[in-house]
């Protein structure tokens, strides 16, 4: 079977797909069809949601794109470079999104899939991108670590700023809302972190309005994070703004969580903008993604955190000076590298001593996985590979009871 490769590339969401090849062109993907393009974004993902399968030239498995996909069961191979180039309309391929391996033809492959649920000390939260997904996953995760509001907000077609220019405020917010309650519905009254929007300006540059996105060469370090949010104010008001309304609803499992800080200053700023929303008691935490917050959390500590989440393929990529997208400099984006864990190791041990919830979210490879078991509270994962994750960590637990 090996001669009948074509491509190879990275596993990014694990399945399996058949069908033939369809290039994207900015159009729904036909089922039964293995879409394939350039490179993956998330506002690309709501034309690809019937495709059997999907295949990108560039990137890495770390994308938000790819979150969204393995919530949508869609199998992925990324970075193979050359796909575009070899593939053509209607060819028949088969797809392995685990190992990353693009097969002419129909050809039969067995993956061995987890099916029991292996019972663990360390907590597993979900990262939901999208949140009718979310009601049957529940059972296998103690909460959600990651509720992210950009799938609900491309679904729309519209750029979340046109809405405000338009003065459909109203509508905004009621997508933002019904997207948080359906997830805090489905997890009872498991946490349910949310994540402001965090969304570079390469992923709503799609939709209506999006043409006025700045152009960066280099997005993963741009216009992102908490400080979009603060630049533009009326957006996070109407997040807050939801979360208000759920919190009067007696949704109190309800957390937000402040993404891609750069400055203590930043997180001042938004603890002043939650009083004046009157909701200096709602339970907030800090994404840990670039060294200047792990290098400062002392002070975050001390300003009110009541959890930390680590990103760790942002925290990786910053330190390291590897783009985590780009596929030309993937060999060099190690999540175990020694500089990473030595600041992880002190991030960790500092939130310990102050008895701040510790949860690491991300691809996370197993030699990490093997440094965090035991160290931390919470491991924050996708629902595609969550029964794999729970095998690894009992095996790893079971080592250390040893």
């Amino acid at each position: 079977m090996k001669n009948n490769i074509l491509l190879k590339g990275k596993g990014g969401s694990p399945g399996i797909g058949h069908g033939r090849i369809e290039i994207f062109r900015n159009k729904n993907i036909d089922k039964n069809r293995i879409a394939v393009i350039d490179s993956l974004t998330p506002d690309i993902t709501p034309f690809l949601k019937n495709a059997s399968g999907v295949i990108t030239d560039k990137g890495g498995i770390t994308s938000h794109g790819l979150n969204i996909l393995r919530e949508y069961r869609i199998p992925c191979v990324v970075g193979t470079v050359l796909a575009s180039e070899i593939l053509n309309d209607d060819q028949l391929v088969t797809i392995d999104g685990w190992n990353g391996d693009v097969y002419g033809g129909d050809v039969e492959i067995e993956h061995k899939k987890v099916k029991e649920v292996y019972e663990i000390q360390t907590k597993i939260y979900a990262i939901v991108e999208i949140p009718s997904r979310s009601k049957g996953i529940s059972e296998v995760f103690d909460g959600v670590g990651s509720l992210r509001s950009n799938y609900m907000i491309l679904k729309s077609g519209k750029h979340p700023r046109k809405f405000v220019e338009e003065g459909k405020e109203k509508i905004l917010e009621d997508l933002i809302y019904g997207g948080m309650k359906t997830v805090l519905e489905s997890f009872h009254q498991k946490p349910v972190w949310y994540k402001l929007l965090d969304a570079p300006t390469n992923e709503f540059r799609r939709l209506i309005g999006g043409e006025e996105e700045p152009y960066e060469g280099n997005p993963l370090f741009g216009w992102r994070g908490i400080q979009r949010e603060l630049d533009e104010p009326k957006l996070l008001s109407i997040e807050l703004s939801a979360m208000r309304k759920l919190l009067n609803e007696g949704f109190d499992n309800l957390y937000v969580k402040v993404p891609f800080i750069r400055d203590i200053s930043e997180y001042r700023e938004f603890l002043d903008i939650l009083q004046n929303f009157g909701l200096e008691k709602l339970k907030r935490g800090i994404s840990v993604e670039t060294p200047a917050v792990a290098l400062s959390i002392d002070e975050f500590i001390q300003m009110g955190i009541d959890f930390v989440s680590i990103g760790i393929n942002d925290l990786t990529m910053c330190l390291l000076a590897v783009d985590r997208d780009n596929e030309l400099v993937s060999n060099m984006f190690k999540d175990d590298h020694p500089v990473v864990l030595g600041m992880l190791d002190d991030v960790i041990s500092k939130c310990r001593k102050n008895n701040i919830e510790i949860c690491v979210s991300g691809r996370i490879s197993d030699n990490l996985l093997k440094f965090l078991i035991g160290k931390i509270d919470i491991i924050c994962y996708d629902a595609a590979n969550v029964l794999e994750m729970r095998k690894k960590i009992y095996g790893l637990e079971k080592e250390i009871k040893r």
